[in-house]
């Protein structure tokens, strides 16, 4: 169902290869342990990453910039006013409201970036792949479970 691609080693990335809306997404996600792509996560630079989402729309979380227009990011991997000195890279075209979708574009070379992201406030938006990473507390949570049942011999 899940293809996983390796992540800088801290995480791996799970790819759904089918289509799904919204409230779809999230409730795939949810029931594989997984969660949405943070803006941190979706910029990691992992070029097994970039490669296997070439053009492909995917979500990410839900946050949304307070007002459109040209961004930058942080060290953090957080959104931020820029101040002229950011790399192609770093610079990013947003769009608030919710839910948001993001496209890593490669073969076109864009003013603001290399990586665009925007919303459309319908619930039946499309994205080409549903992506997410293991939600490590529900991981730990399922871990904690499996353990007690052990325990008890179920």
């Amino acid at each position: 169902m899940f293809m996983e691609v390796p992540v800088t080693g801290k995480a791996s990335l799970f790819v759904f290869r089918s289509e799904a809306n919204h409230f779809e997404t999230l409730s795939v996600l949810a029931d594989n342990g997984l969660r949405p792509l943070t803006y941190r996560e979706a910029l990691s630079h992992s070029s097994v990453l970039v490669r296997d989402l070439k053009g492909k729309w995917f979500y990410l979380d839900e946050t949304a910039p307070r007002k459109s227009g040209l961004y930058a990011w942080d060290e953090n991997g957080e959104l931020v006013e820029p101040t002229g000195n950011e790399t192609y890279d770093q610079k990013v075209r947003a769009w608030s409201g919710k839910p948001l979708f993001s496209f890593i574009i490669l073969d076109a070379v864009l003013s603001y970036g290399r990586f665009v992201i925007g919303n459309d406030l319908k619930p039946d938006l499309k994205a080409l792949v549903v992506v997410g990473i293991k939600d490590a507390a529900k991981s730990l949570e399922d871990g904690r479970a499996a353990l007690t049942r052990l325990r008890r011999g179920s």
